[in-house]
């Protein structure tokens, strides 16, 4: 492994445990506040942790709490930082700061390093430029010109792309999947695009801890916790198997099609998609189907369709449906969803 830390900050309700391969990009993801900078920070050497410890390709950069005590500086760890601002030098110029770092490390000709990072990122013709008088798609493209001229051996972006308008985030995301090859990296992000373009691994977090992790396929097809079936846009329901196919939860029973066979008592949980789901008033007749009540607590436009969210589900339906059965907040429903449509998988 290139990447091993295990440590804990209380003060932050950080207890991390993760690993990543050399030449991997990492996705870590996780509602606000699940700790996701920090975990940034504790790497870089800007949050001290607790106890515990942290090893890059084999190299301790911080141990604590117990045995021994090692703490390399911020400036000796071989990590480049990419916070959500750009932080730019604004008394140098963009040639300036994307030498910097090359210049730092005793690179033979820091000046060419950063114009090799510069033209990769398009941003060649800004060199004598000054950070002040860069739109916000041109400091993006310094500032990852910047934290790549370095040649770390851990590159950590944090929502480097949220600020940017669609186009300009589009191009820059492809230069990165280019970029990001062979490199070890950690991507805090709330895209799926950046997640399915950019990640070979994904990462969930939720206070504080590491909830779910796996390859980046087995992440998105198949998630296991409710932020990241969000993202991707699964309805995730767990309880527990009354049958084979059968699964008691909150909401009453689902019957679905199980990954494997599942045992009366086990712990499962049921993904299927929000265009899956129809919305009645009524429970229809007809064929066996799961039929599960609940209340609309908003709707959202989802492209041409609207989402109704009730609860913790969610149906895509059409405008012409939401007007039919006069759908609002507080409105009480049946959400029905064919059994081969649920996939049942062993929590």
């Amino acid at each position: 492994m290139s990447l091993e830390a295990r440590f804990s900050v209380p003060s932050r309700g950080l207890d991390l445990d993760l690993t990543l391969a050399a030449g991997h990009t990492l996705a870590l993801l996780g509602p606000n506040g699940s700790g996701k900078s920090s975990v940034l920070d504790a790497l870089a050497g800007l949050l001290t942790p607790d106890e515990g410890s942290i090893a890059l390709e084999g190299r301790t950069l911080w141990s604590g709490g117990t045995g021994e005590v090692r703490d390399v500086p911020v400036y000796d760890r071989g990590i480049s930082l990419l916070a959500q601002e750009p932080l730019l030098f604004g008394h140098m110029s963009v040639l300036g700061n994307v030498a910097f770092g090359p210049r730092s490390r005793g690179v033979a000709d820091p000046t060419a390093a950063a114009r090799h990072w510069l033209d990769a990122f398009g941003a060649g013709q800004l060199a004598a430029r000054r950070p002040g008088t860069l739109s916000g798609g041109q400091a993006a493209r310094v500032a990852l010109a910047r934290a790549l001229a370095p040649e770390p051996a851990l590159l950590l972006l944090d929502e480097p792309l949220a600020t940017l308008d669609v186009d300009v985030a589009a191009t820059i995301r492809d230069t990165l999947a280019d970029v990001l090859v062979g490199r070890t990296a950690i991507l805090v992000t709330h895209d799926l695009l950046d997640v399915l373009m950019l990640a070979d691994e994904v990462a969930v977090m939720d206070a504080g801890s590491v909830v779910e992790s796996g390859a980046t396929h087995d992440v998105v097809t198949s998630p296991r916790s409710p932020f990241a079936a969000r993202l991707f846009g699964l309805n995730l329901v767990h309880g527990s198997v009354a049958a084979g196919d059968t699964l008691v939860c909150d909401c009453g029973e689902i019957r679905g099609e199980p990954s494997r066979p599942l045992r009366p008592g086990e712990r499962a949980f049921a993904a299927f998609r929000p265009a899956s789901v129809a919305v009645h008033i009524t429970a229809p007749g007809g064929s066996p189907r799961n039929v599960l009540s609940a209340t609309v607590s908003r709707l959202e436009p989802q492209g041409a369709m609207v989402r109704v969210v009730a609860g913790d589900l969610a149906a895509d339906v059409t405008a012409e449906a939401v007007s039919q059965l006069n759908l609002r907040p507080g409105t009480d429903v049946r959400l029905v969803i064919k059994a081969a449509e649920v996939a049942l998988y062993p929590e």
